[in-house]
């Protein structure tokens, strides 16, 4: 069997399915609320940030035709069932004046917002930031500081700013100081800035709720072809399972998994330079972990993932007692389709093991519980 030619195809398969997620669109339930302040409820297209800045995009049902496309200046906000909700704002801070939409996640005597822009023609590098709004309609810029290079420089900059815009409240200094400029922490913050200029929160009409981390759990069985070293492609059978909890606040789109796998196949590993007889049993218990982007739409939704695995292979020959084990760690990448069917869901996986000492493609097919 042609290494070259499985490994090609299957990466050809990956970028396929890559593609496919990456033009994909979430229709969620949710509202819009139209220039007359009135809320019509329908289901929304979610993006995470493809798009979701610029317009929004409405069906009055899942089944329905036609999809409206509303912009920042036709309505004043739209959300989710889950939580999630975007407001139309003119944002008027360094570096960026324009009328979008922006996550709310607090409205008080100061507001809290997120703009996300992923890679665009009109931004192609993308644009993350914050942006604390008083009263007054002034903004502060409150960036995220990921880059290695400009992040301590950026983290000086956020916390002068918010020493500026809280300088009345010194109670608030030691927080600010050790503050990391993410969701959660700038919530908390001016949650605390609300709570001491009034106890009963009746100056902060609303704070994004919070939501549980979700889980699970993904029994399976298939089949698979392992290589050793120079001893060629083999079949073997394969059990196990994985859990699987979400990586995004508001979507299941993007998952991390974590797996436990035992391979069973009828061919001996040997290594090169030692004598022995290549006839015998393998046993292969593999432990993986993969960061997974999956369609949410449809009842045949495919999915990417990559990742790191490491495993332990026995090898024992025939009528020889002492079986010879060793390590084996490397990289792996998987696709496939989830058949979602009402309540229920099946996992179809092709995943590809790629080590030092040993490779192996497996296929199988599992039934998912929901575990939280």
């Amino acid at each position: 069997m042609n290494t070259k030619l499985l490994e090609s195809l299957f990466f050809i398969l990956i970028f396929f399915t890559t593609e496919v997620n990456a033009r994909n669109i979430e229709w969620l339930n949710g509202y819009i609320v139209n220039l007359s302040n009135d809320t019509i409820t329908g289901i929304l297209g979610y993006r995470n940030g493809e798009g979701d800045w610029q317009e929004c995009l409405f069906k009055e049902t899942i089944s329905s035709a036609s999809t409206i496309h509303y912009t920042p200046e036709e309505i004043l906000s739209y959300g989710y069932e889950n939580g999630l909700t975007y407001t139309s704002k003119k944002v008027d801070v360094p570096s960026f004046n324009k009328k979008v939409f922006v996550e709310t996640l607090l409205i008080g005597t100061i507001d809290l917002s997120y703009l996300k822009i992923a890679n665009c023609p009109e931004h192609p590098d993308g644009i993350t930031f914050y942006i604390a709004e008083t009263t007054s309609g002034r903004m502060l810029r409150l960036d995220e500081d990921k880059n290695l290079k400009t992040g301590k420089l950026t983290k000086q900059q956020n916390i002068a700013k918010l020493k500026f815009l809280f300088d009345q409240y010194p109670e608030l200094t030691p927080k600010i100081e050790n503050i990391k400029i993410e969701r959660e922490s700038l919530i908390n913050l001016f949650k605390d800035f609300h709570k001491i200029i009034c106890s009963d929160f009746t100056c902060m009409t609303y704070k994004e709720g919070k939501s549980s981390r979700r889980w699970w759990i993904t029994p399976r069985i298939g089949g698979s072809i392992n290589h050793f070293e120079t001893n060629g492609w083999n079949p073997g059978c394969t059990v196990g399972g994985y859990t699987t909890t979400n990586l995004s606040k508001f979507t299941n789109r993007f998952v991390l998994n974590i797996g436990l796998d035992f391979n069973l196949s009828p061919s001996y590993p040997y290594i090169v330079g030692y004598e022995c007889i290549k006839k015998g049993w393998s046993y292969i218990f593999t432990n993986f972990f993969s960061l997974e982007s999956r369609s949410m739409n449809g009842s045949v939704r495919p999915f990417f993932e990559i990742g790191l695995h490491q495993n332990y292979i026995i090898a024992r020959e025939y009528k020889v007692n002492n079986p010879a084990g060793y390590y084996n760690l490397g990289i792996m990448a998987g696709t496939g389709i989830y058949l979602h069917l009402k309540k229920c869901e099946f996992p179809v996986r092709l995943q590809y093991y790629y080590g030092r000492k040993a490779d192996m493609f497996t296929l199988t097919i599992g039934y998912t519980f929901k575990l939280k």
